[in-house]
């Protein structure tokens, strides 16, 4: 069963502490590029807070700034040390040069050294000739990311990429089609070394978030056939697809409403092109609108249950904690079978993942619909027909109880146990090694 699978790192199975008891402390560093608001950085200190209560666990930056504000403001607490790999006062080579320098010196005082995104991958990579075991995270696909060029997609998928997985002690993606994305032709050496491990939510916070209080204003939109979006406003989240799908609902759902939570540097072009297709937009929650770009709200779990639906239209992803929020909200939802995590996400204990990963969509699993990749032919067709039905009669949003069980399984102190068992069987065989 897809929610049941079990990982193997060194015999031991992940997910399962080790019987003599809890593991040695060991010493742990953790290697990122900033602390900022997406859904991969929360991630990252999730995990960072979850291993401080079992090794002594130090956050390792590149910079401190992001968006103009120093690390300490962003919304996840850190609760362990951080230290800054460079002073962003000079030129990248010279950056590159000091971050190499200081993070040599404190990965030579670690047991363990694990980095997360491409760059702190590569860095730790780099130093794998200290001797002190890496694990690097892949969060998402290189192959179907829309926001990295034709240049940067070649050097790092033929350069970069190849020296990170010889070199990495285990890769930990973000979910099983990263990792099958990465062990695509790659020798078995490596393929043996994947190990992926899906989720890094606070459950219980998450659910009883998408209960808390929003504006009176936005409470009205539950009276209406509402499709509710929450992402950031780029290019690889489907955004023109939803807001074209949307005139289309338009015309058979007069009275239905498109709420989009989130911001990014295309939103004056996705008003425009919605505005070009005859429907009214706003900035604030006016129910006279069709669209409504709301802009980026603090824990925007919450806005999701004035919605009949919420529509993930994304072109790739890793592991996308917006459709997790999604479940935790309680409404209906249904999401674009893109590469990769939906599928996963969306699966309950009832779906055969053996049997189905090659079953194409529309397929109906435990917790939502999913739907053609929005680039696919004829998927405008499909996604409407499939999503006016949910619109005309909208299924009652899921309790508590029936929230937390489609996402506990994505709990860090949940998914935290393997992270655990990799670190243990890791530093185990250093251990032996050294003896």
């Amino acid at each position: 069963m897809g929610n049941e699978r079990t990982w193997r790192f060194g015999g031991m199975i992940l997910g399962e502490l080790p019987e003599s008891g809890p593991p040695v402390r060991r010493r742990i560093i953790l290697l990122g590029p900033q602390i900022g608001y997406g859904g991969s950085e929360k991630s990252f200190i999730r995990l960072a807070n979850f291993l401080s209560r079992y090794h002594d666990t130090t956050v390792t930056l590149f910079t401190s700034g992001y968006g103009g504000a120093d690390y300490s403001h962003a919304p996840e607490p850190t609760h362990c040390p951080v230290v800054i790999l460079d002073d962003g006062k000079r030129g990248w080579i010279a950056r590159w040069l000091q971050r190499l320098r200081n993070f040599r010196a404190l990965k030579r005082q670690s047991d363990i050294a694990i980095s997360f995104h491409s760059g702190p991958n590569l860095l730790n990579a780099l130093l794998s000739s200290v001797g002190t075991p890496s694990i690097v995270s892949e969060r998402g696909s290189k192959r179907y990311n829309l926001n990295i060029s034709f240049l940067n997609r070649v050097v790092w998928q033929g350069v970069f990429d190849p020296l990170i997985y010889r070199a990495a002690t285990c890769i930990v993606p973000a979910s099983s089609g990263v990792g099958d994305e990465i062990a695509e032709g790659r020798p078995k050496s490596i393929e043996r070394r994947i190990v992926p491990i899906e989720g890094y939510i606070d459950a219980e916070e998450l659910v009883s978030s998408a209960d808390q209080i929003i504006e009176p204003e936005y409470e009205e939109f539950s009276h209406f056939p509402t499709i509710v979006s929450c992402s950031r406003l780029d290019n690889g989240k489907g955004l023109r697809f939803l807001i074209d799908l949307f005139s289309r609902v338009k015309a058979d759902v007069p009275r239905s409403r498109l709420l989009i939570v989130g911001d990014g540097p295309i939103r004056e072009e996705l008003q425009g092109r919605a505005m070009a297709l005859g429907l009214r937009t706003s900035h604030s929650p006016n129910a006279s609108a069709d669209v409504i770009f709301a802009g980026f709200k603090p824990n925007p779990v919450r806005y999701m249950r004035v919605g009949s639906v919420f529509a993930f239209t994304s072109r790739n992803e890793g592991l996308p904690n917006v459709l997790i929020e999604a479940l935790a909200s309680g409404i209906d939802v249904i999401s674009a079978d893109c590469p990769w995590g939906p599928r996963s996400i969306l699966a309950g204990a009832r779906d055969n993942m053996v049997s189905m990963k090659n079953t194409p969509a529309p397929v109906e699993l435990e917790h939502g619909l999913l739907l053609p990749p929005v680039g696919d032919p004829g998927a405008m067709g499909i996604w409407l027909s499939s999503l006016l039905p949910r619109l005309a009669n909208p299924r009652p949003r899921r309790t508590p109880e029936e929230r937390m069980a489609a996402v506990i399984r994505f709990d860090i102190n949940n998914t935290g146990k393997s992270w655990l068992a990799l670190i243990e069987s890791l530093s185990r065989s250093q251990d032996l090694g050294n003896s």
